[in-house]
Formats: C-alpha cells, structure tokens, sequence
C-alpha cells in the first residue's frame, strides 16, 4: 500500500508539476466517490441525504476517517466482486496515459471551485425540496425550504403537502449568487 500511494505522489507531482493541496486533493476524491456511489446504483436523493447527515455531525479526525474510508472500501470492493488491488493498478495507470487530457480539463476548470472543470450555470437554479431533511417552519408556522446553492429561505407552495415536498414543481431561487462565477 505504501508503495501504491507513493507512486500516486510521483503520478500527481508529474502531472501537475508538484503539490496541488490537500482542498484540491479532497474535491477530487469526493467526486471519485460520488461516481463509484452513482456506478453501483445509488441516487442522487441518497447522495444529498448522507451529505447533510455527515455535515449535521462533529468534524472526526483525520487519520481516523482515513482508515475507517479505507476499510469501508475494501469491504464495499468485496461486496461489489471488485479486486481493488488490480482497479487501483489501473486507475494508476489510466491517469499515466490520460496526462495531456487531464492537464487540458485541469487548465480549463474554475479556479478556487470544488468543480472539475466548466459546467454552465443558469442564472437562476431551481430550488430542490426535500420532503424530510431539509425543510422547516418560520415562527409564525409557514414552511419553507433551503436553497440548495445560496442558502436563502424559499417558501414552500400553500398547495404542497410537506410530506410530498419533492415532488413539489421547480422555482427559482432568488438569490444573488448565481451569476456563475
């Protein structure tokens, strides 16, 4: 294993001519999850459902979620017939071949953004509405919702049942932050 992740270090370090950091390290690593999460049959609603579980939670320790990720991935390779060893060998050796392409995606991607490379953003985003974690009610009892990208309040449509939220139509969040930068 030491040997994997040094050669993932000379991998990184040639590709991108040194360290990257530890944000830009994590912003990959999460969205590699996702895609392993999404490949083996899960939603998008579960993905949305455990991010606000985890982040309603205490920050762990690092070296400690390292490990239990580590194990959690083993044990999710047995479950899924995977060989790790062998898809991280290819993995490995994937990004050796792919250099050029990623340093292209790598070059054309937002600064400072957790997004890979540029995805075009609409001026107003609709508002998801979560039928049990992510809504609540004001103090005078009137429900709303949280937008998902700038955070504002969104009232919940009278003619929605709040156990029936996501199935609730689209609006447009209002907020000031979507003007894709």
């Amino acid at each position: 294993m030491k040997e994997f992740q040094f050669a993932c270090g000379e991998w990184s370090n040639e590709c991108f001519g040194g360290p990257v950091g530890v944000v830009r390290r994590n912003h990959r690593f999460l969205e590699e999850s996702i895609e392993l999460f999404q490949a083996l049959g899960c939603s998008a609603k579960e993905a949305h459902q455990l991010v606000d579980y985890v982040f309603s939670r205490p920050v762990g320790d690092p070296q400690q979620e390292l490990g239990g990720t580590m194990v959690t991935l083993g044990c999710l390779a047995n479950e899924a017939g995977l060989n790790i060893e062998s898809c991280a060998r290819n993995g490995l050796a994937d990004c050796w071949n792919m250099i050029e392409q990623i340093r292209a995606k790598d070059a054309a991607k937002p600064k400072l953004s957790p997004l890979p490379g540029p995805t075009p953003i609409a001026k107003k985003i609709p508002v998801r509405l979560y039928a049990f974690y992510n809504w609540d009610v004001n103090k005078d009892g009137a429900p709303f919702a949280l937008c998902d990208d700038c955070r504002k309040k969104q009232p919940i449509p009278p003619n929605c049942c709040l156990n029936k939220l996501a199935d609730a139509p689209a609006r447009e969040c209002q907020g000031d932050q979507h003007d894709g930068n």
